[in-house]
């Protein structure tokens, strides 16, 4: 498809301030396309239009504005919003206000007197009576000659407090009491004198045997007990902590009947094994809780279960099996080399893992425990994946991407030949993998023509042999596709993805490359780029980088340091953007994994590490000034008895209550109201084929970026590519029985068009009122 020529007859805004032209703050030019939408104007006029632009207009450059604001905001937590404001000629006043069907609620009011400024501006939206609503969002520049407002939705959810119980045991017996602290934490883990409504105990059969109400955590923990009878019923107890939001959180623990263990049976194997392995190591272990190797005998069995196992005989038609026995040393160990032969590693009718029980009898007590252990096999031989690429490209700047080969067990394969093809690009190149599995490639994108780009990886071709029964080994290939990336004036921002995971503490350098059209600079000195990090749904920071600007096109590089902190954890999502001077906004976002770190340094020790029974220990705790520290200690026999996942920064994240904001909420309309202006849509003849104007779905542009993460805009810059004016739609009606039955119908039935359906163009329906109430009441 190619775009109708504009410059014999239609232009509209884009493609003046294109050629350098001003249509001013409050647009006084009418499209030369549209007046309104899609009405043709005299080409007269168009000239008159020409004629009555200013001529410096390209120097001084039009006042540009720009306000991003989240698509989700949470009531009493602070938020930012982000002002952006360029060309300013006089004072102008930015304010932000909120209104629901029950008030309007100011935001913020900025009075703005610099000609150029970029600054977040924090404000707190008011609780709402429901936990989530549908509320418009205002914005307003205003100044003493120009002014522009805009309207847009948002959701407003009332903030959620993270609220966790911990009990000092996961299992109990009939009689002991149950221990347990209450702890209540914001979205930055500060602790919260919160009011909890409502605390229970809830026994298996659904009877509430505890409660507390009204709780106030002081310094958000609160510790209490409660004593369990002599004879409770069995089973699984739940903790419920009803929240001052309505939420509730729950923790549960086990009564029962028990004796502790004295030793754990420690069984290791490998996690995944291939179809092609023709043994496997497993050792057995056992060691008393207090570490040293327990003396007595092992015995093993290795056993692949069949998919349709039989009860009609013994064990042999449920799996094929394989025993061990042996002595185990003195450190309390003993392994087997397992020949993978006998569980027919290449047959369908199996389960795809072997498992493995082993139990250890005590030497002198005959004690006897018993440990479990399975490992998956896998038909994968190879694997490749994807690394470290880009999920857009920019036409002339070079697609970069690293890809990983590893084996069936995840474990880097180097030496290895991999090939690599991208068909719009006509790249087809093979490279060898170094010790990590890598293998890095480069490719032209200046030729392609479409708006997509696939890149195909690939190791081994395929067997081509099949049996049925049989397992076929597998050679997994990757394929990635990247969308192209829209710019008018082919300027483009990409920033270098980061793969893995950012550690805390440590300051990230992100490389951003640039190339930048020279007419579109027209005689800019310097070059401004903004960026601001999202995380946890909010904006938590913003800077700039300021780039000078030579003659002709520009194309480099520069680098941006980022302090890897808490604020930005356990994801950061960031926006890199400039404005060119004709209003055209080029940008990039990227979003980097960050280690689930905690601002309070914490450490826990014991001094010695070891000692004897009814021997003194020295507990050592550090952690910040004035830190509110609640401590657990606990049997390690009681935990063999029943394993409990431990608190930890990982599962503290877990409980957040937005980790990361993408595109707009679900109660939102996707669909933004759309009134930028439109390529009209007619045909263009050439060499006697037509060509008609489509809009193209694939491209990437700034308002796309700008949606990923989650942010709504409000701008009179150029966000957005260009669209095909919509046409009048004509509706397909499919014949029916009834229809066939119509004149009209009938007489399509005669010609050669009509097959299967008919295009008819659907009238009003036609309807007599014949119910005139008086009063409507709802």
């Amino acid at each position: 498809s190619i775009k109708p020529p504009c410059s014999e007859e239609c232009l509209g805004p884009d493609q003046l301030q294109g050629a350098g032209h001003n249509t001013a703050w409050s647009p006084q030019v009418p499209s030369a396309c549209s007046m309104g939408k899609n009405t043709r104007v005299h080409p007269n006029l168009i000239l008159l239009l020409l004629v009555f632009l200013p001529a410096d207009a390209s120097v001084s450059g039009k006042p540009q504005y720009m306000v991003l604001v989240p698509s989700l905001l949470h009531s009493e937590t602070p938020e930012k919003g982000c002002l952006l404001l360029s060309y300013l000629n006089e004072t102008v006043t930015v304010s932000a206000s909120l209104e629901s069907l029950r008030e309007n609620k100011s935001l913020f009011t900025d009075l703005v007197v610099e000609k150029d400024l970029f600054h977040c501006v924090s404000f707190t939206v008011p609780r709402s009576p429901s936990n989530e609503e549908v509320m418009f969002l205002t914005i307003q520049v205003k100044g003493p000659t120009q002014e522009f407002k805009r309207r847009t939705t948002v959701v407003v959810r009332n903030k959620e407090n993270l609220v966790f119980v911990q009990t000092d045991k996961p299992i109990y017996k009939p009689g002991q009491t149950v221990k347990f602290r209450v702890v209540a934490l914001d979205e930055n883990f500060h602790p919260l004198n919160e009011l909890i409504p409502l605390v229970y105990i809830q026994d298996p059969k659904g009877n509430r045997i505890a409660q507390w109400q009204k709780l106030l955590l002081e310094n958000g923990l609160k510790q209490l007990s409660f004593p369990l009878s002599s004879e409770p019923f069995q089973g699984s107890y739940e903790v419920v902590v009803q929240k001052e939001s309505g939420g509730v959180t729950m923790h549960d623990f086990t009564v029962e009947e028990f004796v502790l263990p004295k030793f754990e049976v420690q069984i290791t194997m490998p996690r995944i094994i291939t179809i092609l392995e023709e043994d496997v190591n497993v050792s057995v272990c056992g060691l008393y809780t207090y570490g040293k190797p327990v003396p007595g005998h092992m015995t093993m069995r290795v056993c692949r279960k069949y998919n349709s196992p039989s009860n009609c005989y013994s064990g042999e038609s449920r799996a094929v099996c394989e025993k061990f026995s042996h002595q185990l040393n003195s450190q309390g160990c003993v392994s087997q080399q397992v020949k993978t032969k006998i569980f027919q590693m290449k047959r369908q009718g199996y389960e795809m893992r072997l498992e493995v029980e082993a139990k250890i009898q005590e030497e002198g007590t005959e004690v006897e425990l018993t440990g479990k252990k399975s490992t998956e096999i896998t038909t994968t031989i190879t694997k490749l994946s994807f690394i470290k690429v880009d999920p857009y490209f920019r036409r002339g700047i070079p697609f970069f991407g690293q890809v990983q080969l590893m084996d069936g067990k995840g474990v880097p394969m180097p030496n290895e030949l991999v090939f690599i093809t991208a068909n719009e690009a006509d790249y087809n190149s093979n490279a060898t993998t170094d010790e990590h599995g890598m293998v890095q490639f480069s490719i032209n994108t200046t030729n392609i023509m479409g708006t997509s780009l696939t890149v195909r990886v690939r190791h081994k071709d395929h067997s081509p042999c099949y049996g049925y029964q049989w397992l076929l080994a597998e050679y997994k290939e990757a394929a990635h596709t990247a969308d192209l990336v829209f710019s008018p004036s082919k300027s483009f921002v990409h920033l270098e993805p980061m793969p893995g995971e950012l550690p805390c503490g440590q300051t990230r350098t992100v490389r951003a490359h640039y190339i930048l059209n020279g007419r579109n600079l027209q005689e800019l000195k310097e070059l401004v780029f903004y960026y601001l990090i999202m995380a946890k749904g909010g904006i938590v920071r913003n800077g700039m980088h300021v780039l000078p600007v030579e003659q002709g096109n520009m194309n480099g590089h520069f680098s941006v340091s980022v302090p890897v902190e808490t604020d930005i954890a356990p994801i950061a999502r960031l926006l890199f953007f400039t404005i060119l001077p004709d209003g055209e906004v080029v940008g990039d976002s990227a979003k980097y994994e960050v280690e689930n770190c905690l601002a309070n340094k914490v450490d826990l020790s014991f001094r010695p590490a070891q000692s004897l029974p009814a021997s003194h220990a020295h507990l050592r705790v550090s952690a910040s000034p004035q830190s509110l520290c609640a401590l657990r200690a606990v049997d390690q026999s009681v935990l063999l008895m029943k394993p409990e996942t431990e608190l930890s920064a990982a599962s503290v994240y877990d409980q957040l209550p937005m980790k990361d904001l993408t595109g707009f909420p679900g109660s939102l309309n996707q669909q933004e109201e759309d009134d930028r202006d439109c390529v009209d849509h007619h045909n263009v003849y050439i060499n006697g084929v037509m060509y008609s104007p489509v809009s193209n779905t694939n491209e990437k542009d700034m308002y796309s970026f700008l949606q990923d993460m989650g942010l709504k805009v409000f701008t009179n810059t150029k966000i957005h590519k260009l669209k095909v004016c919509s046409q009048p739609e004509h509706k397909a009606v499919y014949a029916s029985r009834r229809l066939l039955a119509s004149p009209v119908v009938s007489e399509l039935q005669k010609s050669n068009d009509f097959e299967e359906m008919a295009l008819v163009s659907e009238a009003p329906p036609e309807t007599v009122r014949k119910y005139f109430p008086e009063t409507w009441i709802w």
